[in-house]
């Protein structure tokens, strides 16, 4: 066969694998591009279409290997997103470590438009690789999630399962037509809905909506159900109540967006209907969207925690729980689409989680549902089974799981157990929160300046190995990654537990007194990072004032019905116990970037102890449980009082300085009352000082520690 001949059949073979995949069909796309590339395997066009059908049809190791001689030729120069798919096949193939070096020179490719979908997807999957790599070894809470066998899945697509109360399964199937005998006699899929009984050995079609309505979804007390039905511009939702349509979805006329997954829940104790669509108004591109059946034509966004850049679809509310459950695209995950839930707080949709394995896979998993009367859930994946090929996850299955035991929660007796779980350690970057102020005391959150914290993981990437070769500056970027994950990441996990823990106490009618320290890297003035210490605390506290809308706010102000009381003791110490290899010079980046220096920016929360709860019990309350003395001169002679108030049983058995250098010049209590005095001569100390006081007694710690911080500056 001539040069030319040959050459005008391969071209052939494209332009029919072209025409395929513009009539959406995948398969039909690969069969045409692999005749190419039995005929010419050489060229780069023929190799990228040939990766993107193997995409297409879930091949993705196969896939990958595609991508990668593509991009190892071009380096994303003629195909821009060789590159990303290279790396989203290697992370749903399981190759994480892999991954996130793709994605690092993705994100290096798209660096000079950090606005771009692709450099803040390359800088997200970075993260979700770690995190996937850690998820794979935990173990799950519930039972393992098992294939839907029998007669349900079939070499189709099953989708979209629900268990009804009596453990009958309702799902949704893109089928084709199929003779007597079970063969195939069309391709023409479409989708039908099912249900089978709870041993999935019988299967009858179910049809309670109108012929070609792409799905349905209906209320508790089934007074209402909502059908998506295809339009010729696109999908809505009819939405009625009874055998009457109350509204439409989208109301608007011409309105061509993608309407879908509708659910029913509850929003402010009013209920919704949930459902999914790429309507403008979004942050990404599709979202989750609500409302309230008696104002359907207001369309609520469910919010910027929830929603991303990318796509959540699939939603479902778990009415016991008052949980979200859906599945996306984007936020940190194991695949494709993995599942997270999010709780409805503070008039708004929060932090979502991973369900993690066995939910979440690195195949796409969706269609999260689930029985409270059965005990049964579904997921919906196209995972591989045992005894299929390993290289593909073509078509959606169902799989079920049974929740059959409660979540093992951490005992808690005493507050000797709830000690258990400190210190937690919380990390900020460098002068967060609210630069360049010396105020003690700010609005924000904790979880405000965590999230801004990671948002510079990129800059800290960069920072942290500017000027490396290739090899070190990969290791460099890891180094900072580790930091995230094993302290930044780990601090925020470890902050959730110890708040619910420490919530269930105060339930209980506990009084609780908890001990936060504070700590900054010397790059300012020292009197500067003790105000800045007391405002890391203060974003703390004002992450426990706001927990849960408010949940603990009757015990932090001291008027809980229960007699239940949070007391914060807060010691600012700024910069006197930093480490000293941490540099000094506000010139030098790595004074911020390093991990040294972010490991100093911290505050923790040390201890928790029983405070007073009745006249029995003996109390000993500081004002405050330190000085700062800011800086003295070594021919200085200083004093400070402790003031105290205590319970008329408290008796204090001694109090010493440990150093000779402090002296304790006079203590007494009357009644209630008292203080300690105490003399500071800096006479033989040098820089930056903690110094500690301790006081002995009957209370029920026995011993507490104040603390007296001052730099010396010469004479």
């Amino acid at each position: 066969m001539s040069t030319s001949i040959l050459s005008q059949r391969v071209q052939d073979w494209i332009l029919l694998g072209d025409r395929a995949l513009e009539d959406n069909d995948p398969y039909g796309a690969l069969r045409y591009y692999e005749n190419a590339m039995e005929m010419d395997s050489s060229k780069a066009e023929i190799q990228f279409k040939y990766a993107e059908a193997l995409r297409l049809n879930h091949y993705y190791n196969k896939s990958a290997y595609h991508y990668f001689k593509v991009y190892r030729k071009e380096q994303g120069r003629i195909y821009p997103l060789s590159g990303y798919w290279l790396a989203m096949m290697q992370k749903q193939s399981g190759s994480y470590k892999e991954a996130k070096q793709t994605f690092r020179r993705v994100r290096d490719q798209f660096e000079e438009e950090p606005d771009s979908y692709y450099y803040r997807k390359a800088v997200q999957e970075m993260r979700s690789c770690d995190f996937a790599e850690l998820w794979q070894s935990e173990e799950s809470e519930t039972s393992e999630i098992k294939p839907v066998n029998g007669v349900v899945n079939t070499e189709s697509s099953e989708f979209d399962g629900k268990f009804l109360d009596d453990k009958r399964l309702l799902f949704t199937s893109l089928r084709g037509e199929y003779d007597m005998e079970g063969r195939l006699i069309s391709e023409d899929y479409q989708a039908h809905l099912y249900i089978s009984d709870p041993s999935f050995s019988r299967l009858k079609e179910y049809n309670p909506i109108p012929e070609n309505s792409l799905g349905f979804a209906a209320s508790q007390d089934s007074g209402y159900i909502a059908i998506v039905r295809k339009t010729e511009i696109g999908n809505q939702i009819l939405l009625k109540e009874g055998n009457t349509t109350i509204a439409q979805i989208p109301g608007e006329p011409g309105d061509s967006s993608w309407y879908s997954h509708p659910t029913f829940g509850e929003v402010k104790g009013k209920q919704v209907l949930l459902f999914s669509s790429d309507r403008e108004g979004g942050f990404g591109r599709e979202d989750i969207w609500y409302c309230y059946l008696d104002s359907p034509e207001e369309l609520i966004n469910a919010g910027k925690l929830v929603n991303s850049p990318g796509r959540e679809i699939t939603p479902f509310f778990r009415w016991e729980e008052s949980e979200l459950y859906f599945a996306s695209d984007w936020h940190y995950g194991m695949g494709g689409f993995d599942i997270f839930f999010a709780s409805f707080t503070d008039d708004e949709f929060g932090i979502p989680n991973n369900l993690k394995p066995p939910f979440s896979t690195r195949f796409n998993d969706l269609y999260y549902s689930f029985s409270e009367p059965a005990l049964k859930g579904s997921v919906t994946s196209n995972r591989i089974n045992a005894g299929e090929s390993a290289s593909m996850g073509c078509c959606n299955d169902l799989y079920f799981f049974e929740e059959t035991r409660e979540k093992e929660e951490p005992l808690i007796a005493s507050l000797e157990d709830l000690n258990k779980y400190l210190p937690v350690t919380l990390y900020f970057h460098n002068d967060e929160p609210d630069p360049k102020t010396r105020d003690t005391t700010t609005s924000q959150n904790y979880i405000d300046t965590y999230y801004k914290y990671i948002e510079l993981i990129p800059e800290y990437e960069r920072e942290y190995s500017k000027g490396l070769a290739e090899d070190r500056s990969d290791l460099a970027e890891e180094k900072i990654d580790r930091f995230f994950i094993e302290q930044v990441d780990k601090g925020i996990g470890d902050l959730e537990l110890f708040t619910s823990l420490l919530s269930d106490e105060l339930e209980k009618g506990s009084r609780v007194e908890l001990t936060i320290r504070g700590f900054a890297s010397p790059l300012a003035e020292t009197d500067y990072n003790v105000n800045l210490t007391s405002r890391r605390i203060s974003s703390l506290i004002n992450y426990l004032r706001e927990y849960k809308g408010g949940q603990l706010l009757p015990f932090l102000e001291n008027r809980a019905d229960n007699g239940g009381f949070l007391r914060v003791i807060r010691i600012p110490f700024g910069e006197y116990v930093a480490n000293k290899v941490v540099s000094d010079n506000p010139n030098e980046s790595n004074a911020i970037y390093s991990i040294g220096a972010a490991l100093e920016r911290k505050i923790e929360l040390v201890s928790v102890q029983q405070s007073a709860k009745d006249s029995a019990l003996v109390q000993l309350n500081f004002d405050t449980e330190i000085a700062n003395m800011g800086s003295v001169l070594s021919t200085d002679t200083l004093e400070y009082k402790f003031n105290f108030t205590a319970s008329e049983n408290c008796e204090i058995d001694s109090v010493y300085a440990e150093s000779p250098r402090i002296e304790i010049a006079e203590y007494f209590k009357v009644e209630n009352n008292g203080f300690i005095k105490v003399k500071i001569i800096p006479s033989g100390f040098n820089g930056k000082q903690r110094q500690r006081i301790f006081v002995i007694g009957n209370f029920p710690e026995r011993k507490k520690e104040l603390n007296i911080t001052f730099e010396v500056n010469g004479q």
